[in-house]
């Protein structure tokens, strides 16, 4: 696929997900093309009251056209239980399903050590930062498909 079409391609995905946020309660998603990537933004709480508006995001993405990087931004998330947990592990699993990788970026302490201590960071990347995370495409994605 040439850049052009990736361009393309990731821009009308993000048009089928919707470039406004969702809000439930305390959390909002948003998501947006980045190169051939997609980047998921999180902010708020991911809870038992607000997981299934993230799972939803994420279920829209995949299905509008699976991209094969995924970056989930948990910079902005203050708060994640285990329903949140569910969400995050079900959305890899799909994305994974879809030939895709999904990849998190957690700078809060207390969410990267929850991450740790449930053997997430064993499955899934966890970056510190956004850059990082970017940089961190596969090889295929990084060099725009080439």
């Amino acid at each position: 696929m040439g850049s052009a079409q990736a361009q393309e391609g990731a821009v009308g995905m993000a048009d089928a997900v919707g470039s406004s946020p969702d809000v439930a309660g305390p959390l909002s998603v948003s998501v947006r093309p980045e190169g051939l990537s997609v980047v998921v933004e999180v902010t708020g709480e991911v809870d038992i009251r607000s997981a299934a508006v993230l799972g939803a995001r994420l279920d829209e993405l995949v299905a509008a056209e699976a991209p094969p990087y995924v970056v989930l931004d948990l910079s902005r998330v203050g708060f994640v239980d285990s329903s949140g947990l569910g969400s995050i592990v079900r959305g890899h699993k799909r994305v994974r399903a879809a030939q895709g990788r999904l990849a998190l970026v957690v700078d809060d302490a207390a969410i990267r050590r929850l991450f740790e201590m449930c053997a997430i960071d064993r499955v899934l990347r966890l970056h510190r930062t956004l850059a990082e995370a970017l940089a961190d495409a596969p090889a295929d994605v990084a060099s725009g498909g080439a």
